[in-house]
């Protein structure tokens, strides 16, 4: 009787071992995306118009950088196009963004302009079948896929914290900002603010100096207020445009130390002779690439997209102008 109850348990044994030995087989992993045989991609940029022509080095480089990933991309797909949309403000915009299913727009890097307009016409957009990544800037609460860039408080934080490895002295900076109501000039405003919460007395913020419009030139605003409050020795600019408008006077910046955001190959020469001791940012031909890349992944890939992307500033002095920005 003990034989007998035994033989269906080593019946039994063999079979479990057989199966863990490849009885059965695992089942085939799951195919790779096929890459679509034609892809269109945009890129929609911030306006272009007025003040904002003064960015247009950004915008030649930007290009550049996504007309160069899109040629890389021809490897594995050789029907890809991008087109490039320059709004002259931001109703232009959101007119743009609503055109991209019409366009034949598979997806869309945007840098947005004014989130209140921009947001519907992303959704809009979604819902029309175009994936929309917003880059640099952003516009929260709407249906695009992940915002890709910087942020922004962090790029104040690192904008007082570069100025302070700067000077062995107390600093007295002031800070430039362009006119306006931009939140990204506000994000960055409230990263600088709030680092200076935690700074003691060898470092002081004197006040904020905007430009723009119908006033001075960004020059004469610098000259005026150095004259109101000679104790000022550095400044923070949190836009770069005034590196986009020509050589400055002699006399404007002798004797200051000024960081600021951006990061063009050409701005190398200020570094180098010392009109600008800093500057913090990305290069945007790397920007450019790195936008058009990441939502080609997306379009061609199965990826996990992220909701976020912040990219920390990259920080450029007589140190390393050279490799950086060279």
């Amino acid at each position: 009787m003990k034989r007998a109850s035994g033989i269906p348990l080593i019946a039994v044994a063999v079979l479990v071992w057989l199966a863990s030995c490849g009885g059965e087989s695992a089942p085939p992993p799951a195919p790779k995306p096929t890459p679509p045989p034609s892809l269109t991609l945009a890129v929609v940029t911030g306006p272009c118009s007025g003040f904002d022509r003064d960015y247009e080095p950004f915008y030649r480089e930007l290009r550049g950088g996504a007309e160069q990933a899109v040629e890389q991309l021809k490897a594995a797909i050789a029907d890809i196009h991008l087109i490039w949309l320059e709004p002259e403000d931001a109703a232009e915009q959101a007119e743009m963004i609503r055109s991209l299913a019409g366009r034949s727009v598979q997806g869309a890097v945007v840098m947005v302009d004014d989130p209140a307009l921009a947001g519907p016409a992303i959704n809009e957009a979604s819902s029309a079948g175009v994936d929309v990544v917003t880059f640099l800037s952003d516009a929260p609460g709407s249906s695009r896929l992940a915002y890709f860039g910087y942020n922004h408080e962090q790029c104040g934080t690192a904008l007082v914290r570069t100025l302070k490895t700067l000077r062995e002295d107390a600093v007295r900076f002031a800070v430039l900002a362009p006119k306006g109501d931009d939140p990204v000039m506000r994000q960055r405003l409230g990263g600088v603010r709030r680092e200076m919460e935690t700074r003691g007395g060898l470092m002081s913020m004197l006040g904020v100096v905007e430009f723009g419009g119908d006033d001075a030139p960004v020059w004469d605003a610098i000259r005026n207020y150095q004259q109101e409050h000679p104790e000022c020795n550095a400044w923070i600019w949190l836009s770069p445009a005034p590196l986009c408008m020509g050589d400055p006077p002699l006399d404007a910046l002798n004797g200051l130390t000024v960081v600021t955001m951006g990061n063009l190959p050409e701005w190398n020469d200020w570094i180098l002779d010392g009109r600008i001791a800093a500057l913090v940012g990305k290069p945007p031909a790397e920007w450019g690439a790195e936008a058009v890349s990441v939502l080609a992944d997306r379009l061609t890939t199965d990826k996990v997209f992220r909701d976020t992307n912040w990219e920390r500033p990259r920080i450029v002095t007589q140190k390393n102008s050279r490799s950086e920005t060279r």
